[in-house]
């Protein structure tokens, strides 16, 4: 009996551990969703678009994420669409491109494409330093982001004294 009991422990615990390492995941997702949406907000485009445009370069875990969040709300006084796309070709007249770690790779062809175009390119790495307009970091257990502003600057790109305040700057 006592065996089964320390299996049926072990297995319970198991789980335990796993369903936090999910929750932790799933917590971590809504949060980096969230912040693209407070980008979307407290960032002004100088251009005159119809739909605020945000695309996810390739499937990633934060795309369902971003659906629920991002889910009937508007920037700039304009409905948001949320696309994933596989190729910068198939991105048309965006706002916010969101480049995951697994992407990350493709930042320097990212950045020569997207020149001169008003488009906040933010990374899931600490990419800002390396031409990212913003990157997600995590400092003591805590999801944060950097801006580097000139990138910012370069793209026409306004940002909010608020955003700024809660942001590491480069």
């Amino acid at each position: 009996m006592l065996k089964y009991y320390k299996y049926f422990l072990f297995i319970w615990l198991g789980l335990i551990f796993c369903a936090h390492g999910y929750a932790q995941t799933s917590t971590y997702g809504k949060l980096q969703a969230a912040y693209v949406y407070n980008f979307a907000k407290y960032i002004k485009w100088p251009n005159n678009f119809e739909v605020f445009n945000i695309s996810v370069l390739g499937e990633t875990e934060i795309t369902e994420d971003l659906k629920a969040v991002l889910k009937n709300k508007k920037a700039s006084g304009k409905e948001i669409a949320l696309n994933v796309i596989n190729t910068l070709e198939e991105a048309k007249d965006i706002n916010i491109l969101y480049v995951p770690s697994s992407r990350s790779r493709d930042l320097p062809y990212i950045l020569k494409t997207l020149e001169g175009k008003n488009v906040l390119v933010l990374t899931e790495e600490d990419l800002a330093r390396k031409g990212a307009t913003i990157s997600f970091i995590m400092e003591d257990d805590k999801l944060g982001f950097k801006i580097n502003k000139n990138v910012l600057i370069k793209a026409g790109l306004t940002v909010s004294e608020g955003l700024l305040k809660m942001a590491v700057i480069i």
